[in-house]
């Protein structure tokens, strides 16, 4: 078999490209430089040369993942005017990108980002802003911003934790609603806790 060329730093974004294909097909465990250069048709020692090991592939996917989510979560909450629309596209988008790179998702919040209250307080953040514009509007009894803003990211969380299980199918006949549902509901329970 002939080996495929890569010049000026291409193999590098070729192992990450593959890498994230891998993680998809075989989930984290399996995930081997052997299998992606196998797969590109390199040299088994060529990741090497852009990864020192395993560990520090998964951080690099790690930030591809955050950077990505983090960006689908803002273009969301800029394009949307009011903060419950605000609230609801965000989640929307923090639920889709978990469903989407199921496996990402679940490295992202993993033993293996080492950044991971990074991860969680920038997530929270996008909340916060939100919530904090909802604030303005008037006075809260029994609810802070931060409370809000970290209710709001752990339903989502939840509810993209829960759409991620291999049994989704059964859990939603059990529950008697779909997904989208699911996150309608979620959606006016959070609205109407932040109104009062």
């Amino acid at each position: 078999m002939a080996r495929k060329q890569y010049h000026h730093g291409n193999l590098k974004q070729a192992i990450i490209q593959e890498s994230l294909r891998q993680l998809n097909l075989v989930g984290i465990e399996k995930l081997s430089f052997r299998a992606i250069a196998k797969n590109l048709e390199v040299v088994s020692s060529a990741p090497y040369n852009h990864f020192s090991s395993k560990k520090e592939l998964l951080n690099e996917l790690i930030n591809i993942g955050t950077t990505t989510l983090l960006k689908k979560m803002n273009e969301e909450k800029f394009i949307n005017t009011t903060p419950a629309e605000k609230l609801a596209y965000t989640a929307k988008a923090y639920l889709k990108f978990s469903l989407d790179n199921k496996e990402l998702f679940l490295l992202m919040f993993s033993n293996n980002n080492l950044q991971i209250g990074r991860l969680i307080n920038t997530i929270s953040l996008q909340f916060l802003d939100i919530v904090k514009e909802k604030f303005k509007d008037g006075r809260r009894m029994r609810i802070t911003e931060q409370g809000a803003s970290i209710t709001a990211w752990a339903m989502v969380h939840g509810l993209a934790k829960l759409a991620s299980n291999d049994n989704l199918e059964i859990i939603e006949k059990e529950a008697n609603l779909n997904i989208e549902k699911i996150f309608g509901q979620m959606s006016a329970i959070w609205g109407k806790g932040v109104s009062n």
